[in-house]
């Protein structure tokens, strides 16, 4: 081991220079609890995503996944990437379409190449087998189905992402495990971003997030907000269960 780091202590020092980027699969999981609430709640069905640290933004491919329960499931059944029994409690499935997706990050990484692939693996621990096939079928499906990601902060992203809202769509600010890695005035900044939008247009938040304010050894939360158009008043807000800070297995209790 010694001899190892001896012989490769540049590129050790290059590799800890690069952020961490765990574009986790299994967190799409939490996305769909968040989004079966939303359109629940909402009445609509068409819904424009738009992830904040989206990484490669293989979250936001949660359509092209399959996930089943006992008693229902979501998306195509050929899937590469299956979720099975991976949410427990009260499961209200919402049929719904994603007509448009986006996201933002500081770093983000191309799937589609090979030292994109190489990076987004390396985050993965060597001995999590069934996380390397989730993530291995999940580029697959991204290189076929890309998604534009911009490199830009959160704050400075969402308010031109937000300008622009067809009728009868809801748009969804999706986020997971990132808002840790904020400044005060980056959360602040998006949360006036998603206050001001939700006067004119209607907007949901699915978050899964530490509670800042919690101790460290909580679980993520699994959380959504939705704002309706011309609402002036406190937005609807639920607490839908707990997590895995990988996603699986999320635990709805629907307070």
């Amino acid at each position: 081991m010694r001899d190892v780091i001896d012989a490769h202590i540049e590129q050790i020092h290059a590799a800890l220079a690069v952020a961490p980027q765990t574009n986790e699969v299994g967190r799409s999981v939490a996305l769909l609890a968040g989004l079966f609430d939303l359109v629940t709640a909402s009445g609509l069905r068409r819904i424009r995503l738009l992830e904040l640290g989206a990484s490669a933004g293989l979250n936001l491919l949660l359509d092209e996944y399959l996930f089943r329960g006992h008693s229902w499931h979501f998306g195509p059944s050929d899937s590469k990437v299956q979720f099975a029994d991976a949410i427990a409690g009260p499961v209200r499935p919402e049929p719904f379409e994603i007509v448009a997706r986006a996201g933002c990050d500081l770093n983000p990484v191309d799937a589609t190449t090979v030292d994109g692939q190489l990076l987004l693996t390396s985050f993965v621990w060597p001995f999590d087998l069934d996380r390397h096939k989730r993530l291995a079928a999940a580029i697959e499906i991204a290189t076929s189905r890309p998604v534009q990601i911009d490199n830009a902060p959160a704050s400075d992203w969402l308010l031109q992402a937000m300008e622009v809202a067809e009728p009868e769509m809801l748009t969804v600010v999706w986020h997971s495990i990132t808002q840790m890695y904020w400044s005060a005035e980056e959360l602040a900044a998006v949360e006036t971003i998603l206050a001001s939008r939700g006067g004119q247009q209607w907007v949901g938040e699915v978050g899964l997030e530490f509670d800042l304010a919690g101790p460290q050894v909580a679980e993520p939360e699994p959380r959504t907000r939705l704002r309706s158009v011309g609402a002036v008043s406190t937005p609807r807000q639920r607490l839908i269960g707990t997590a895995h800070h990988h996603g699986v297995p999320v635990t709805l209790s629907l307070s």
